[in-house]
């Protein structure tokens, strides 16, 4: 798998999300929350949840 198909793919699952900083609050978007493919001109961030078990 390459990268761009494993941002894909970890972005379906929910691992990692988008922030949408074109308004004047970063708005977090996630596949669970809105509809809609990765958009990979947006910063990603990794799900706050897979942040802390990688840490534990």
């Amino acid at each position: 798998m390459d990268v761009e198909e494993l941002a894909y793919y970890l972005y379906d699952v929910g691992m990692i999300q988008n922030i949408d900083t074109s308004k004047p609050y970063a708005h977090i978007r996630s596949i669970i929350r809105n509809e809609g493919k990765l958009d990979r001109n947006q910063k990603m961030i990794i799900h706050i949840g897979v942040w802390r078990g990688l840490n534990a």
